[in-house]
């Protein structure tokens, strides 16, 4: 038995044929717009994704502010996993501190372990006199507004991906339905049936 082979042609749905229906050119025009809005839609969701999370960041930044703190009791003695067997470099502790408007308020923070009772520490503390973890730095920054912004634009992409693949595949079935109501007209008359 003979092998055939298939002969890939580029461009046929755009070319002048007989063959060509008006929803090979209406899939061509869909896969190639869904393309460009993915690319469009992906590069704008990960800038619009990026300066939202610089805008969060910068004001954390900015309500941040440190403040020295006094160890109320000495911390305990580094911790050690009981599974794994590894010491954690952290513990934590009550420290106290007094605010700019005069208020000492006490908290729990990450300090290294075996810190004597008195020892000074600087903390991070918001607006309203709580603790808060440390802003992070420049570098920090934009490693994370670069993994955002990249999976933000990924994420929009493949959404806009997938909607053209759901429109494009109601097409072709619709497509497909007509090719087989015509066949089912055209069909009955090639031919002698058997049987």
């Amino acid at each position: 038995m003979r092998k055939t082979t298939r002969t890939k042609i580029r461009g046929w749905r755009w070319r002048p044929n007989e063959l060509r229906r008006p929803s090979d050119v209406l899939e061509t025009r869909i896969l190639l717009g869904t393309w460009a809005l993915a690319v469009a839609g992906g590069v704008a969701a990960g800038i619009a994704g990026a300066d939202s999370l610089a805008g969060v960041v910068d004001r954390q930044r900015a309500e941040a502010s440190s403040v020295s703190a006094v160890l109320v009791r000495a911390a305990p003695a580094p911790a050690h996993d009981v599974e794994t067997g590894s010491v954690y470099d952290h513990v934590i502790a009550d420290v106290r501190w007094t605010d700019t408007d005069g208020t000492v308020r006490t908290d729990w923070t990450r300090v290294d372990p075996g810190t004597r009772a008195g020892t000074a520490i600087m903390v991070w503390t918001d607006g309203e006199g709580h603790l808060v973890p440390a802003p992070i730095g420049p570098a920090q920054k934009t490693a994370l507004l670069a993994l955002t912004g990249s999976g933000t634009a990924a994420a929009g992409g493949a959404a806009v991906l997938l909607a053209g693949w759901g429109v494009r595949k109601r097409v072709e079935q619709g497509a497909t339905d007509c090719w087989g109501t015509e066949w089912d007209q055209v069909g009955p008359g090639w031919g002698h049936k058997t049987g």
